[in-house]
């Protein structure tokens, strides 16, 4: 497994889930969504919600996204091996 920490962007399917994401030079599709659950940030440094997926992609990579509801960005953080 790798940690990684970059800023991606995220297309939405018609339901709000992610059907596909990107970063320069790299795009994945969206094949299944593994898994989703919520996380709360630290409400005492005014960090909002996470909303956390893991998910297969079309090329058979494995990751772990998430959206930032107080930023409003998405984020990559897992590769799986």
């Amino acid at each position: 497994m790798k940690v990684r920490q970059r800023q991606i962007e995220v297309l939405l399917d018609q339901q709000g889930e992610p059907a596909s994401f990107s970063w320069p030079g790299q795009r994945e599709v969206v094949a299944e969504i593994i898994d989703k659950w919520w996380e709360g940030g630290r409400w005492w440094a005014g960090e909002g919600e996470m909303i956390v997926y893991r998910l297969l992609t079309r090329r058979g990579g494995l990751y772990e996204i998430h959206f930032h509801s107080g930023e409003g960005t998405w984020w990559l953080d897992r590769v799986f091996d």
